[in-house]
């Protein structure tokens, strides 16, 4: 997120960084076991084993974080995808249900060794504010870009666990000027 919490704008990522979209995969395929190897700077403990090479995170998305991802990457490969809909007959070929609860029901969803909720905005809100949601991953970008989505204040049982080091690169749709950027590791458990 940007600065001034910003998440997307015009239905897309406003900045696209080689390194978020590797440590995103990284995160959402591996969970907290991939992080160390992406970012040697973390310092992180996972909880439990790494997950059997059988079984797949899920991630769950509402219908416009969705559509959103290029045709080419849907499915995201490698991880079980959920999405959400007011209306679930809409979209064919894809598990999709009606709420973040019923979701979070689903025997595949149950059985995934972690659940990431990607997008969007009202999903995010909804997610945080869950029971079950213990944790936030998130990659902060040093800027304003001029953002129409944001992500919702973050509640006061979350603390900053762990980031990595500030880092700049180029967006790939652009060499204007270096994105600054850090990942950081939100928890509800004490440090």
């Amino acid at each position: 997120m940007d600065s001034k919490g910003g998440v997307g704008r015009d239905q897309t990522l406003p900045w696209k960084l080689r390194q978020d979209m590797a440590f995103f995969r990284a995160v959402t395929t591996q969970g907290l076991h991939g992080v160390g190897a992406f970012v040697p700077a973390f310092r992180v403990e996972p909880v439990g084993d790494a997950p059997p090479r059988d079984t797949q995170n899920a991630v769950i998305m509402g219908r416009k974080t969705w559509l959103s991802l290029p045709e080419k990457h849907r499915p995201l490969a490698a991880r079980q995808n959920i999405i959400l809909s007011r209306n679930p007959s809409a979209l064919s070929g894809i598990p999709t249900c009606a709420s973040l609860e019923i979701a979070l029901c689903l025997h595949d969803v149950q059985v995934a060794p972690e659940v990431f909720v990607i997008g969007g905005a009202s999903v995010f809100a909804e997610a945080i504010l869950h029971p079950l949601c213990h944790r936030v991953i998130l990659t902060q970008i040093e800027g304003d870009f001029g953002c129409d989505v944001f992500f919702p204040a973050m509640p006061e049982r979350f603390h900053c666990m762990t980031t990595s080091v500030w880092e700049s690169a180029f967006a790939m749709s652009t060499d204007a000027k270096p994105i600054r950027f850090r990942f950081e590791i939100w928890s509800t458990q004490a440090s």
